[in-house]
């Protein structure tokens, strides 16, 4: 019987080839890389695409404030001026032929002011309408038969003699009334919303949003009830505005390819949209009413009312400026909520969205080459790693085949190794890799670094931008607006006056209308350039306020040194002699001034310095124009 000799089974690990532990690492590490640039890029692409973002929205947020600044700012203005002209006895109320001239003159010299009435307790009504809106055009043309234009005018009249009929001429260049081209049958003009609101307010007020029945879109009114010294209402006084001016600017304001944006009131009513939605609804009753946001027939605005809901429960509780990125439709919307409110009760919400696939799809076309580029790299490599593998192994393969007869005693072998000098070649040519990897990584960054530094610039320059007027070179409404701010409470803390001119130039309508828009414009440059020369010191700030307006701060200057000022200012205007032949002050382009200048103080803000300017200005006008009035507290 035979006897074998049992072990006991042993397991071995798998056998790997030298050349593989050689290459396996370089492998691994590039295909880290590669993960990692393409990880690294994604991440970039999106945080510019959120940057880029952020900046667009800041920059149309302002363009919009801006033009919902004149709208409401005008209306406002208007209404005050002739609240206070019925205050001060100025404006006879019981003078039809009176209110007329004034609501013509005040219609005239503001371009941007749609309409202006005044309607009593005896159910009369006078004032007139400009055409500014695109919708309000078409429906007069279709109502009066006449081919009229952007800037016609209407005086429109309820007369004791037929409180029933609300009749709408056109006007000469005076305002006259000349041809009936239509008229309106009406019950009492006491029962209008904007009648009623004013009567239910008691003070200068906005109207709730209202649907015209005839023209079918919404309109708002800034409105103020006129009452005797016994307290008796005696009417109301309405400036009227159509909102789809509104939409039409927003249509035409583009965030971004398919960027989209809105206006709503406290209430999710929606104001004006980019889409020009029909901003109205017909209810139960068969009438038009507001139309609710969440009932918007954009995916993306149902979208963004649904997310405010959920998380916050109702409009008036979201923050400020609120930011958020939702999904819709399989895309990812930047959205930003900022608020717009006045000291008469506005009370809306400006909503900017825009797409995230509106930036990422060339960066993801820009990551699939650079991941492609990645690859083809590793493929390269690695064929290169295993041709260098099998070069370095050759040497350590024969200093095996030696260790080996030495185990086996062939003490006699002589060990030579040959392959030493392959080994140090191997490592010299690891570390030219390493060191082109590192070149290479250097040149990606110094890329980076390049591109960050014109991203830098380019920012720089949209600053600079963004704080002049495009027109005159100057700087604009929003710089003034920072700087007076700024040097208010600058003085606030070193108790210095602080002084400021209001300026506008004496009926510059006239002069567009005379010589031409062109004309006009070069007029307002050569007005701000003389401006900006006269106010020479550094501290001193020269801006466009709006139109044909400016405005001057004057850093540690009082009312004297203020006035000294704006008469060198309007001596030079004068100076430069631009013909004005339909000017009723002189025969030359000329100039009033409203100047202030204050102590800060606690009790008080900035905007009563401007209220104090544009105080002087008025009267300035009134006065007979061509001369600087000063205001102080």
């Amino acid at each position: 019987m035979s006897h074998h000799n049992l072990s006991p089974s042993r397991i071995y690990p798998p056998k790997i080839s030298l050349q593989c532990l050689l290459i396996f690492p370089f492998v691994l590490q590039i295909m880290i890389a590669v993960g990692l640039v393409g990880y690294l890029s994604y991440r970039s692409g999106q945080k510019a695409v959120e940057m880029i973002t952020e900046q667009l929205i800041d920059q149309a947020s302002y363009r919009i404030k801006e033009h919902l600044d004149v709208f409401t700012r005008t209306t406002q203005q208007a209404i005050a001026i002739n609240r206070r002209a019925v205050q001060e006895g100025s404006l006879n109320i019981k003078n039809p032929e009176a209110i007329r001239q004034h609501f013509w003159n005040q219609i005239n010299l503001s371009p941007s002011l749609a309409a202006v009435s005044f309607a009593n307790e005896q159910k009369e009504l006078i004032g007139y309408q400009r055409i500014l809106s695109p919708e309000l055009l078409a429906y007069a043309n279709k109502v009066t038969g006449k081919k009229l234009h952007l800037g016609s005018f209407f005086l429109e009249e309820i007369r004791s003699s037929n409180r029933k009929i609300r009749r709408f001429y056109l006007v000469d260049h005076q305002g006259n009334r000349q041809e009936l081209v239509y008229s309106v049958p009406i019950d009492d003009i006491r029962t209008a919303p904007w009648y009623r609101m004013a009567v239910q307010s008691k003070q200068q007020a906005w109207s709730n949003i209202y649907v015209y029945k005839s023209q079918k879109t919404l309109g708002i009114s800034a409105i103020a009830p006129i009452y005797d010294a016994n307290g008796n209402r005696q009417g109301v006084l309405n400036s009227n505005n159509l909102l789809d001016g509104i939409s039409q600017f927003l249509s035409l304001l583009k965030l971004s390819p398919s960027g989209k944006t809105f206006v709503m009131n406290q209430h999710g009513d929606l104001v004006a949209t980019s889409i020009l939605e029909k901003p109205y609804q017909i209810n139960s009753q068969g009438m038009p009413i507001p139309l609710k946001a969440e009932q918007s027939q954009d995916p993306w605005i149902r979208a963004i009312i649904n997310h405010i809901k959920n998380q916050y429960g109702s409009l008036q509780k979201i923050p400020d400026n609120l930011k958020f990125k939702i999904a819709v439709k399989g895309d990812y919307l930047f959205v930003k909520i900022i608020p717009y409110n006045d000291q008469y009760g506005l009370q809306w919400l400006l909503v900017m969205a825009i797409p995230e696939a509106d930036f990422m799809e060339q960066i993801n076309l820009n990551i699939q080459i650079t991941i492609l580029l990645c690859l083809l790299t590793l493929f390269m490599t690695t064929t290169l790693g295993v041709l260098t593998a099998r070069w370095i192994t050759n040497p350590i393969h024969r200093l095996i085949q030696a260790s080996q007869a030495i185990a086996e005693g062939k003490n006699e072998q002589a060990i030579t190794v040959k392959g030493i000098t392959e080994l140090e070649s191997l490592a010299n040519s690891f570390h030219r890799m390493q060191h082109q990897l590192k070149i290479a990584f250097e040149t990606l960054e110094a890329e980076v670094q390049n591109r960050t530094k014109e991203l830098t610039v380019a920012n720089q320059k949209l600053e600079v931008i963004s704080k002049l007027d495009g027109l005159t070179q100057i700087a604009n409404r929003r710089c003034f607006d920072t700087f007076l701010d700024l040097e208010w409470r600058n003085h606030f803390r070193q108790q210095n006056s602080l002084g400021l001119i209001l300026i506008d130039i004496d009926y510059f309508k006239q002069y567009n209308d005379t010589y031409g828009h062109q004309q006009g414009d070069e007029c307002l440059i050569q007005v701000a350039r003389t401006i900006a020369k006269t106010v020479h010191r550094s501290t001193d700030l020269a801006a466009r306020y709006g139109g044909e307006e400016f405005a001057v701060i004057l850093p540690n200057t009082n009312l004297a040194g203020t006035l000294t000022i704006a008469e060198l200012i309007r001596t030079a205007i004068s100076d430069l002699a631009i013909p004005h032949r339909t000017s009723s002050v002189n025969d030359r382009v000329t100039l009033s001034l409203g100047i202030t200048s204050q102590i800060p103080t606690r009790e008080v803000t900035a905007t009563v310095l401007i209220a104090q300017a544009d105080q002087a200005l008025y009267m300035a006008k009134k006065q007979g124009r061509d001369r600087t009035i000063a205001q102080s507290d």
